[in-house]
């Protein structure tokens, strides 16, 4: 099974063992280059898309200055709104340009084909990083911590970089999917998805960039995703798995069948 897969599965469980939960926060990059308008890939409400699945998606329009350096979200940044009312800002901090894949097929388009099309993009060689800046998390809706999931935006082909969170820098391999998330580095295909597990405070900036001015990626979006802690009442709620019932304290029994 793919780590993607395994997330969502393990992600939805938990979800479902939470009983009432925080919703997610979801930011889709869009930009008015290459005869692109603001709203060109826009991911509209109630479409379904995200690793974690979300139909409430924020549209941060990062608008294309003219000069090659400056990129900066209408009025400096955007707030935010999660799923289930909760709240942030968004801050574009630097990014080498904006850029589109171009991946958006007529009729064959989707969500998932709008959240990979727009991305700031930034490398080694040209000296910038992609940085954004989230801050103002609601703190009782992200008590329990966070998920950072970062969707890579690139062209087409594979390309080699970096991402980060709070000054840490992973090296990625990142590869053009557009239909599905992929978030495995050991299957051989690279990714498009990364996620950093854990985070806590009420703010956070993620990073992208190129090993070389060729290889130039992008951050095309991200979602936080609240832990989910079980309420007190739900703590011996049974779960399904591989056809028998597992209780909260691991003893395990079999389904009867027929």
């Amino acid at each position: 099974m793919k780590r993607s897969t395994l997330f969502a599965a393990t992600a939805l469980s938990v979800a479902m063992a939470a009983g009432a939960m925080a919703g997610t926060i979801g930011v889709n990059i869009t930009i008015n280059r290459d005869g692109g308008g603001p709203n060109d890939s826009d991911i509209a409400s109630g479409d379904v898309s995200g690793l974690v699945p979300q139909d409430m998606w924020n549209n941060a329009y990062a608008e294309f200055a003219g000069d090659g350096n400056i990129h900066a979200f209408t009025g400096g940044s955007d707030a935010l709104v999660g799923t289930g009312g909760e709240t942030a800002t968004i801050t574009n901090n630097s990014a080498t340009g904006n850029w589109r894949t171009q991946n958006l097929n007529g009729s064959g388009s989707d969500a998932t084909h709008y959240l990979f099309d727009g991305y700031l993009e930034a490398s080694i060689e040209q000296g910038t990083l992609a940085s954004l800046t989230i801050d103002g998390l609601d703190e009782a809706a992200f008590a329990n911590g966070y998920d950072v999931v970062v969707y890579f935006g690139i062209e087409s082909g594979t390309r080699n970089g970096f991402v980060g969170l709070n000054g840490s820098s992973e090296s990625v391999v990142v590869t053009a999917e557009f239909d599905n998330f992929d978030t495995d580095p050991l299957d051989g295909d690279g990714v498009n998805t990364y996620v950093f597990s854990g985070v806590t405070g009420d703010s956070f900036t993620v990073t992208a960039q190129g090993d070389t001015t060729g290889d130039r990626l992008g951050i095309a979006g991200l979602q936080i995703v609240p832990v989910q802690i079980p309420e007190p009442a739900s703590v011996v709620l049974l779960a399904l798995v591989g056809g028998m019932v597992v209780l909260a304290d691991g003893r395990r029994f079999p389904l009867r069948r027929g």
